[in-house]
Formats: structure tokens, C-alpha cells, sequence
């Protein structure tokens, strides 16, 4: 089965994470409203593949989608890095979780809100998870995985597999 990822929001944290995917040879679909963002994402890859391992084939494995459906079309995860505003991250999980795969890891990037907080509007609840570099930029490859008092252990502990598979240590915390 193929390793697909879905990014939504290509900001700098967005595309940390767009890279992150790509250097560990996922196929990596992406949405922004701004097609800036995304045009900035493609060209660093572009430029990437040109001179680091891992991003040889980067371009073939990204691509860019229109729709939030389209972007988590068969994702095995799915990393929200939409702006920190709970009603935002509250509309993007009730569009998501409609068409999503059942099976996916869906997390959010967020520096203030807790994946209760997020969860509280969620159409499957307990597949809410946050994850939270311990450091800007992925500088420090160690993340904390986050649960809310909905979510499935099972699923804290696939997203910290998935998340090591990327070179990423990872730290649980189920929020109960």
C-alpha cells in the first residue's frame, strides 16, 4: 500500500511537515487557500531535489489539490497546520473526517489548543490527536504527541510509529 500523506496548510509549519513526508518517501497531497504557499512549496522541493537525499523524486510525489476531499483522498495521515484559530481547525476536521479514510491518523499542528478542544465538534472524536514539534522547525527532531480525553490510545500510539518512521522521536501524552 502506498504511504500517502495529506498536508492542509502550507505555511512554514505545513511545509516542515510537506518535507518531512517527502524525505521519508511518502506521497504527499497538499491544499492551501493560497496558491502562493503552495507554489513556495513546490519550488523548495524542486530546489531540494537537486541536492538532498531523499527528495530525488519529490516533485513526482507531490501534488496539489483544489479541495480538502481531494487532498485526504486515500491518506493514511493527514496533518493539519491550518492557523491556530479554534473555529478554523473545527470547520477543516467536520469537512475531513466526512470523506477521509476510517483508518487515518488526522493530528493537528497547534501551539495553544488541545485536541479536546478540537474534538469537541469532530465527527469521529476519538481520532483527534495534536502533535507539537518541541522545537521550531523540527530542529530538534522530537515531537509530543498529544490525546484528548476522546481519543483513541490506539491511535496515539500508530501516530508515534508513523511519526518515528519519519526520524522523529515522539513523546505520548493521552490528555486523560
Amino acid at each position: 500500500m502506498e504511504k500517502r500523506a495529506a498536508i492542509i496548510g502550507c505555511g512554514k509549519v505545513g511545509r516542515n511537515w510537506a518535507l518531512l513526508f517527502l524525505r521519508a518517501g511518502w506521497s504527499v497531497r497538499v491544499f492551501d487557500p493560497d496558491t502562493g504557499a503552495t507554489d513556495q512549496l513546490q519550488k523548495l522541493v524542486g530546489q531540494l531535489a537537486d541536492s538532498e537525499p531523499g527528495y530525488e523524486n519529490g516533485l513526482s510525489r507531490l501534488s496539489v489539490h483544489q479541495t480538502l476531499s481531494d487532498t485526504v483522498e486515500g491518506a493514511l495521515w493527514i496533518q493539519e497546520s491550518a492557523p491556530d484559530r479554534l473555529d478554523l481547525k473545527r470547520k477543516i476536521y467536520q469537512k475531513v473526517q466526512v470523506t477521509c479514510p476510517t483508518e487515518a491518523v488526522i493530528a493537528s499542528s497547534t501551539e495553544t489548543l488541545g485536541a479536546h478542544e478540537i474534538q469537541a465538534c469532530a465527527v469521529r472524536p476519538k481520532f483527534v490527536l495534536v502533535v507539537r514539534p518541541m522545537s521550531y522547525g523540527f530542529s530538534n527532531p522530537k515531537v509530543a504527541v498529544l490525546g484528548g480525553v476522546k481519543t483513541n490510545p490506539k491511535f496515539l500510539a500508530q501516530a508515534a510509529t508513523f511519526l518515528q518512521e519519519l526520524g522523529l522521536e515522539t513523546e505520548i501524552n493521552s490528555g486523560r
